[in-house]
């Protein structure tokens, strides 16, 4: 199993920038998947379950995958690491604002 903490960025059309700390966990290796939470520093808090492919060493790694939000959004994530350290990114949309549903 693998545990990430860090923080974490994002630009939301509707919410502007924002912040917060992401913690996760995961597990596999080629095929991974795993969940976690962003704790927003909006007081907002989002979970989240992920999947995709990667490798993680004590070297470095990678993975790429597929993200989901309960609240109804879906993405893309990207992340590369070396020893200790990891940076990633993603994109995702909420689908409950693209169809244009009632929360």
């Amino acid at each position: 199993m693998t545990v990430f903490h860090g923080v974490i960025n994002e630009i939301d059309a509707q919410g502007g920038l924002s912040s917060g700390i992401l913690v996760e966990g995961s597990v596999g290796e080629g095929l991974q998947g795993g969940g976690g939470v962003i704790f927003g520093s909006n007081g907002h808090d989002t979970g989240l379950l992920f999947g995709g492919t990667g490798v993680h060493t004590p070297v470095g790694g990678g993975a790429l995958g597929l993200v989901g939000f309960p609240g109804g959004g879906v993405g893309t994530y990207g992340e590369v690491s070396l020893g200790t350290y990891a940076v990633g990114g993603g994109v995702y949309t909420n689908i409950t604002s693209v169809g244009n549903c009632q929360q």
